[in-house]
């Protein structure tokens, strides 16, 4: 089972956990982002890059250790690019298309299982 945390991801929680192999550990809005990420360790945060009381790229910098999937409307190479700068394992832009994001987690987790940073 692949554990993912949620940050500014509102209606996504539903969609995934209908695949029995994704469990959401975590559903924050901006406001509550650093308290999750530091009482959670799940496999994966996929996160919004702007949301009200927290910076995306704030999180990416200050979580280093964590496997960041970026899904935001800012759609901007400069975004991008900023994002993956930081560490994130891919960047979607909304909205979603959901079989793209599971291919996406099921890319990040098997790569950390197959030794990939």
């Amino acid at each position: 089972m692949i554990t993912i945390g949620l940050i500014g991801q509102e209606g996504l929680k539903e969609k995934l956990e209908e695949n029995e192999d994704f469990k959401v550990v975590f559903d924050a809005d901006g406001k509550n982002a650093r308290q999750c990420l530091g009482a959670s360790s799940p496999d994966e945060v996929i996160s919004e890059l702007v949301m009200s009381g927290e910076d995306g790229f704030a999180l990416l910098e200050k979580y280093r250790d964590v496997k960041f999937i970026i899904a935001s409307e800012l759609k901007r190479e400069v975004f991008v690019i900023k994002a993956l700068e930081l560490g994130a394992k891919y960047y979607l832009v909304k909205p979603l298309e959901y079989n793209v994001l599971e291919q996406r987690i099921r890319n990040v987790f098997d790569g950390d299982r197959l030794g990939g940073k």
